[in-house]
């Protein structure tokens, strides 16, 4: 009996530990696009109010458009039109430039 007293107390104290662990939060997705395309190589600004990414088939090395959003609910902006290869966008510090490759 006493061994049977020591795994239920065991088993009590791991559910109560388990039970009493802070749950992560609960991520919720929004959609920020509509293409029927890709958009990769996201870069968002210091203040996190513009988007830009890359828009087409490529994930790497592309000359595909850089396009720019306003968060939340902007329309996307073509800003490139060339056939220079795009990758690893990112905004200056502050944010007075455009997203540059």
């Amino acid at each position: 009996m006493p061994r049977a007293s020591a795994r239920y107390a065991r088993s009590s104290a791991i559910a109560v530990y388990f039970s009493s662990r802070p749950h992560p939060p609960v991520i919720k997705y929004t959609q920020l696009t509509d293409f029927t395309d890709s958009a990769s190589t996201p870069a968002l600004s210091p203040d996190g109010h513009i988007l830009a990414f890359i828009r087409g088939d490529s994930d790497f090395m592309s000359a595909d458009p850089i396009y720019a959003k306003m968060l939340p609910d902007g329309e996307a902006r073509r800003l490139t039109n060339d056939a220079r290869v795009k990758y690893n966008l990112a905004f200056s510090p502050t944010a007075r430039r455009s997203p540059t490759p």
